[in-house]
């Protein structure tokens, strides 16, 4: 089996049906700690960056990268422009390097579950994530 991440074969297989043999150099092992703590970092980054456009309402992470927000009192009344707030923070962070947040919205209207308004502020969240790679590769071009 090859190593999608190193292009190099690993070897699998013994009597107790697992066996993995591989080394890390030192050098190796502090690169994958370096990049996990700025993973951790970026995730930090991106959720006080969405708890700060939505200052009155409960941000959850729901996925390695994923973040949702129940929105309640003002910032529910205010939806719209808590998300006009996040696409400007996109914008500048575009032009500057910064943290990029998709982000898709969903209200609670006649739903017979709160799932299905999940689904569907997850379906605008891609679509959202989607127009931002565009809109970077058009910018690198």
């Amino acid at each position: 089996m090859v190593d999608p991440v190193t292009d190099r074969y690993r070897e699998f297989g013994s009597a107790d049906g697992y066996d993995e043999r591989f080394g890390q150099s030192k050098e190796g092992e502090r690169f994958f700690d370096t990049a996990r703590q700025a993973g951790d970092q970026y995730l930090r980054d991106a959720c006080k960056t969405i708890c700060d456009a939505f200052k009155r309402s409960p941000v959850f992470r729901v996925g390695g990268d994923e973040f949702a927000v129940i929105c309640q009192g003002s910032d529910y009344e205010c939806v719209d422009a808590m998300l006009a707030k996040m696409r400007d923070h996109n914008g500048m962070a575009s032009r500057t390097g910064g943290i990029t947040i998709a982000c898709g919205m969903a209200r609670f209207e006649a739903d017979e579950c709160v799932a299905s308004v999940f689904e569907r502020a997850d379906s605008s969240m891609y679509e959202n994530k989607k127009a931002l790679k565009t809109a970077r590769h058009d910018t690198d071009a």
